[in-house]
């Protein structure tokens, strides 16, 4: 008999908005360290909760790749949903795939050149591993109620359709102890979500879809409608252009490494960097217009005087986020065991 460890985020409000499932978090390392499978705390979890809920299991020393480009600590290594004590064994339990380095990767695609910067020598995970889900849904894990979609970014309960958004650096920092933000996506974060990086086996995305500097969304004003009305979990704004500010140190670009996103673009500006605009595509430019952030807006971006300045006032100075909560990892996060 082994205890295991875990973080437990129960259903309910979070700072007003609906979390509609139970999360349950766990280190990958400590699974091993109790001598079990990843499976086997799957289904141990999922009979202890005993409702629905989606269940992540994290390698806290490895790396992946947001879909804004970023590269970035604690990636999933399996996605796995659970109801009434049961995983489904066909869709409930997903591996994701590890992406090994080679330099014609990072050739390909351009976002990984961070890899041998920042990151050299870790490894590096995306999305579904494509032999574990070729013959199923690609991006979800689902077991009765339960639905744990994009990579563990989009969860919904399966009957009612309530859903909540969490960003990889939100979900993270809510499971590293860490305060996070919760509100409705709105239009700009709309927007946001369809700016993409190419990906490949990704979180997201099989195959390279969009560059830099285009959108996967591809549908002009109504981009802005998509994700409105939905609640979404995402770190700290000074986190967040603590991660993007990192990597413009490191040479990357945004617009080519780094997605057009409006914070990514207010990012950069402000703290007297390029934004390559040229590059961004007419898709692109169709859904950005519609929330103001047109080519002449951007150009008219000034630097700060500091970059301290950026970070202090982060809430303020980046775009995004209707109605924001902050919430307290330490008022929702719960420490729980489980025996295997």
């Amino acid at each position: 008999m082994s205890d295991l460890k875990y973080r437990y985020l129960p259903k309910g409000y979070l700072g007003g908005y609906l979390n509609p499932l139970n999360i349950a978090m766990i280190d990958k390392d400590d699974i091993l360290a109790a001598g079990a499978t990843y499976k086997d705390a799957v289904k141990a979890i999922a009979q202890q909760v005993n409702e629905p809920v989606c269940i992540d299991i994290i390698d806290n020393n490895a790396v992946t790749t947001t879909t804004d480009g970023l590269m970035v600590e604690g990636p999933f290594v399996v996605i796995a949903a659970g109801d009434n004590g049961f995983v489904n064994e066909k869709y409930g339990y997903v591996p994701m795939v590890e992406i090994p380095y080679s330099d014609d990767r990072v050739d390909r695609i351009p976002p990984l050149e961070i890899w041998n910067k920042l990151h050299k020598g870790k490894k590096m995970y995306g999305g579904p591993d494509p032999e574990f889900k070729k013959n199923g849904p690609f991006n979800l894990a689902c077991t009765g109620r339960a639905c744990n979609c994009n990579s563990g970014s989009e969860l919904f309960d399966l009957i009612t359709m309530k859903e909540m958004l969490f960003t990889h650096l939100g979900m993270r920092a809510l499971y590293m102890g860490q305060d996070a933000m919760v509100g409705k996506a709105g239009e700009l974060l709309s927007v946001a979500i369809g700016m993409f990086i190419p990906e490949e086996d990704g979180r997201i995305c099989k195959v390279p879809m969009a560059e830099g500097g285009d959108t996967l969304h591809r549908c002009g004003s109504h981009s802005k409608t998509l994700k409105r009305d939905l609640p979404i979990v995402v770190c700290k704004k000074r986190v967040l252009a603590e991660y993007v500010l990192r990597e413009l140190d490191q040479g990357m670009t945004v617009g080519y490494h780094l997605s057009v996103s409006p914070a990514n673009i207010m990012i950069a500006k402000l703290a007297g960097f390029d934004v390559l605009v040229d590059r961004i595509t007419d898709s692109a430019w169709a859904e950005l217009n519609t929330i103001g952030f047109t080519r002449e807006y951007i150009e008219s971006i000034q630097p700060l005087a500091s970059r301290q300045e950026l970070l202090d006032r982060a809430d303020e100075l980046i775009p995004g986020l209707v109605d924001p909560v902050v919430v307290k990892a330490e008022d929702v996060m719960q420490d729980r065991i489980v025996t295997l």
